[in-house]
């Protein structure tokens, strides 16, 4: 989309500039951001986008840009939430512990549902390639982001879990012993 291409370039070139741009037209910039995030589509190109705008962004602009993401983050875009926390984690790690509690939870939320989903899905027999698996993006999540980060994703994780007959934690275990530091996260 143009809108969120123009404000992640502008958030690329001058870091600065997008939170001036919020000080002197916050209203078009509360617009911007919402078109910009509702156009966006559920793609690891548009995450990445997503989180470079985030990762630059003040505070306030950073949770408007990810509370427009779970509002967003709905039916066929249902793992927006997910991709975007992990393009977070892999640009800016610690913008996520920047972000209001309610808003994180909810995106974390959004993101172990949307993982759910996807394995409730799966036909008997069916693999999915390590970047489609939403079980991993998970286990990328835990292991990037802070330690309360990580521990509000594991509890959501065993609440969501106890809802479902899938291999749902047992599969973001799983990639999770195959990231570097996991060790030390499943100690939190």
């Amino acid at each position: 989309s143009l809108s969120l291409k123009v404000m992640s370039g502008i958030s690329e070139k001058d870091s600065g500039k997008i939170n001036e741009l919020a000080e002197n037209n916050k209203e078009n910039i509360e617009k911007l951001t919402k078109k910009a995030i509702q156009s966006a589509s559920s793609t690891d190109e548009d995450s990445e986008l997503i989180a470079k705008v985030v990762s630059v962004a003040n505070d306030e602009i950073a949770n408007k840009v990810v509370e427009e993401v779970s509002k967003t983050s709905t039916d066929e875009k249902q793992d927006l939430s997910a991709k975007v926390l992990k393009a977070i984690v892999d640009t800016e790690p610690s913008k996520i512990e920047t972000l209001n509690k309610d808003i994180k939870e909810k995106v974390i939320e959004q993101a172990i549902d949307a993982a759910k989903n996807q394995q409730e899905n799966l036909t008997v027999g069916q693999t999915l390639s390590t970047k489609e698996d939403l079980t991993n993006v998970v286990a990328d999540i835990i292991t990037k982001a802070d330690n309360e980060t990580a521990s509000k994703v594991l509890e959501t994780l065993n609440e969501v879990s106890d809802t479902t007959d899938s291999k749902l934690t047992l599969n973001v275990v799983d990639n999770l012993t195959k990231k570097e530091n996991y060790e030390e996260k499943i100690e939190i």
